[in-house]
């Protein structure tokens, strides 16, 4: 079924304050249409509040590299890391999930398809988490970053996610920015037991 405009968040990274400021300004402009790129979990605070939300509101969800461990109880999630200190922390932050989601949340991403395949307009889309091949391939081609709600690298410490509106040229695409408690979760992220570099990073959005 083809609808006019879709909303597309990824990568939550376990900020249930993020992923709810996203989807309010998402109900505010009136998109009824959400699809979720994946990665649920990891590196934040809320796994399980997280995917309890996005069963909540029944949003079609694909697996990240991170559900797709988690979800498996894989102590691996094929994460680029460009430093030993990246991958030991990143190492710190698996384990970390793997111990705090609960089961119910793990049974949800195991089920997660790879890729989903939709229509804005008559603009057909593939969404994928990586590549159309792997997901946790991270290739020289992008089509559509789609930005991250829960865990920005650009320097904008606010949540990401793309609109696609139908239009005669095929898709337009816009990049939503929302404000929440950043510095609250950081605290969070400090005082659960993730590393305390995950605080910084969401400060800084690095």
């Amino acid at each position: 079924m083809s609808v006019d405009t879709v909303a597309v968040i990824t990568d939550i990274h376990g900020n249930l304050p993020a992923l709810q400021a996203a989807l309010a300004r998402i109900d505010e402009l009136d998109i009824t249409t959400v699809y979720c790129g994946g990665d649920l979990v990891g590196y934040g605070p809320h796994p399980n509040e997280v995917c309890a939300l996005i069963a909540e509101r029944g949003i079609p969800t694909i697996y990240g590299n991170y559900d797709y461990a988690i979800g498996r109880d894989v102590d691996d999630c094929g994460c680029a890391y460009i430093t030993p200190a990246d991958r030991e922390l990143g190492q710190r932050s698996v384990e970390w999930t793997l111990a705090n989601t609960d089961q119910a949340s793990k049974d949800l991403m195991r089920e997660l398809p790879f890729d989903l395949q939709f229509q804005v307009g008559a603009t057909d889309v593939h969404l994928v988490h990586g590549s159309p091949r792997k997901v946790h391939e991270y290739g020289d081609v992008l089509f559509v970053n789609c930005g991250s709600v829960g865990k920005p690298k650009d320097g904008d410490p606010r949540g990401a996610f793309a609109i696609l509106r139908a239009s005669e040229a095929g898709a337009d695409v816009t990049i939503e920015r929302v404000e929440y408690d950043v510095e609250a979760v950081a605290r969070e992220v400090a005082a659960s037991g993730l590393p305390t570099e995950y605080a910084d990073k969401l400060l800084a959005a690095g």
